[in-house]
């Protein structure tokens, strides 16, 4: 048959050809692998059956358990203790800054539930050691029930923490749990998104810091920044934010952590009230700390003013409890961990010491996940050398490393866990327990392979789809599993005190 001048191919015959097209994608999708690498960062996909027929979620982790115990901010804690008299876990109401007592269970007497919390969810140790690396901060802890002191856990972080995410819901729960208020630390220059307050800067200030091109790196506190201004004087304003935790609206004091040869002035605007105050000099470091008229902090302005022609070193500011659990978030947007041994080691001990450190929680490892090598030795030996170094600052710092979280790319119409997280993964846990640390396994945690598609398409979104960062309600179920995890090993710490009295 003829149409205009035009042979009309038969339908048979392209039917013929669409079969042996895909027969012949079908031959390649078997016989070559599943991805070829063009670069140390870019990959080539061939597809294959189970992508045409497979929907696109039915290989995502199931993350239902996970979000029925941690999700809710809310929940009442289940203690990991339980009654001799049987193997069911029983709710425990404790008071803040109180710990448990013998009279909260029958007759007296607790004993451990191991199985409170999954070994998914569990801090692990090195192996042939102890499970006791965590006691040092326990006591501390422990103390707090009877004694007034402050606690200071510092969490360091790469931008998974940025805006105080993760770290302003774990700080919520630890002061529930043992006492204390307040924000943690605070810094003049810092992310204007930040949960837990809104804050403005005058543009006399400048930063140092580990990761910036004005490095002074052995001159940085224990938060890896100092802060100076243009002399003579700068400002900072500090409101309340609406987002924050009801804890982190509460404060008894401003502190200051400096240093300066010189003494400096600070007028402070507390409401309607101002005040002229005089910082004596520190020239090694120094806490200023000035109780604030309310407890329910009012924005606060201060004018940080020299005489001298120099400025003080500023580390940080604190709106804090006298006592109680503080926790600082310190976000190194990009970093991965590696610049610790940069820092002045003497200078971190002192402020360790005086600042009542006893933890340094360490989680990196979304900026090395992307960068998809063969071996991660190179990642494993400088990551182990940044943990020998925050070990020895105090025979009594407790160092958690916290693993990398899951990430996705895509994979055709998929989305799949990276193919080197759990390498990453195995170098950090493996440098932690060289270094002797105890380390908490996110990416377990959170539901192991391909559980991040799972955190963005839940309802409501636990990720962001960039597949790599949590939404605010994402962080907070990560601190609610890393405060089940503390909060297990308090519980076992605390059996174990009880039945040694």
């Amino acid at each position: 048959m003829r149409y205009y001048g035009f042979k009309l191919i038969p339908p048979i015959r392209g039917f013929w050809l669409f079969a042996y097209v895909l027969a012949f994608l079908a031959i390649l999708g078997w016989v070559l692998p599943q991805t070829l690498p063009l670069t140390d960062a870019e990959l080539i996909h061939i597809p294959s059956w189970k992508d045409v027929w497979a929907t696109p979620r039915d290989h995502y982790a199931d993350i239902t358990d996970i979000r029925e115990r941690f999700e809710s901010p809310r929940r009442r804690q289940v203690s990991a203790l339980r009654t001799p008299e049987g193997n069911t876990s029983f709710e425990v109401e404790v008071s803040p800054g109180k710990a448990p007592t013998d009279s909260l269970a029958p007759g007296g007497a607790y004993v451990f539930d191991e199985k409170a919390l999954s070994k998914q969810q569990r801090i692990q140790f090195p192996p042939n050691t102890p499970d006791t690396l965590l006691q040092p901060l326990m006591r501390a802890l422990l103390a707090l029930s009877y004694e007034e002191r402050s606690v200071r856990l510092i969490h360091f972080g790469d931008s998974q923490l940025e805006g105080d995410r993760i770290t302003s819901a774990l700080r919520q729960k630890l002061q529930e749990r043992f006492g204390g208020c307040g924000t943690g630390a605070l810094f003049p220059m810092t992310q204007p998104s930040r949960l837990t307050l809104a804050q403005e800067h005058s543009t006399d200030w400048r930063a140092y810091t580990l990761l910036s091109a004005r490095n002074s790196s052995k001159e940085v506190g224990l938060w890896g920044g100092v802060f100076r201004f243009d002399p003579p004087s700068a400002t900072l304003r500090l409101n309340p934010s609406r987002l924050a935790f009801e804890l982190a609206q509460e404060a008894e004091i401003l502190r200051i952590f400096y240093r300066s040869p010189k003494p400096f002035e600070l007028s402070l605007q507390e409401g309607a009230a101002t005040q002229t105050l005089k910082v004596g000099a520190a020239p090694y470091h120094g806490t200023y700390e000035y109780p604030l008229a309310q407890f329910k902090w009012q924005p606060l302005e201060l004018r940080l003013e020299t005489k001298s022609g120099v400025s003080p070193d500023i580390y940080a500011f604190g709106l804090e409890c006298r006592s109680g659990v503080n926790v600082d978030n310190v976000a190194w947007r990009g970093s991965s961990g590696t610049e610790f041994t940069r820092m002045d080691a003497e200078r971190l001990k002192h402020q360790i010491k005086t600042m009542g450190v006893k933890c340094l929680i360490v989680q990196f490892g979304v900026n090395v996940v992307p960068y998809i090598r063969q071996d991660y030795r190179y990642f494993e030996e400088l990551y182990y050398q940044q943990l020998r170094f925050l070990k020895q600052l105090s025979p009594d710092l407790v160092v958690l490393v916290v693993g990398v979280s899951d990430m996705s790319l895509k994979e055709g119409t998929r989305y799949i866990s990276y193919p080197n997280i759990t390498q990453v993964r195995d170098a950090q846990r493996n440098a932690a327990f060289r270094a002797g640390l105890p380390f908490w396994d996110l990416y377990e945690a959170m539901g192991g392979q391909n559980a991040m598609p799972s955190w963005v398409y839940a309802d409501p979104p636990l990720a962001t789809k960039d597949f790599t960062h949590f939404t605010n309600r994402g962080a907070g179920v990560v601190a609610e599993m890393l405060f089940s995890a503390l909060l297990y090993e308090f519980d076992r710490f605390y059996y174990r005190q009880s039945q040694a009295r």
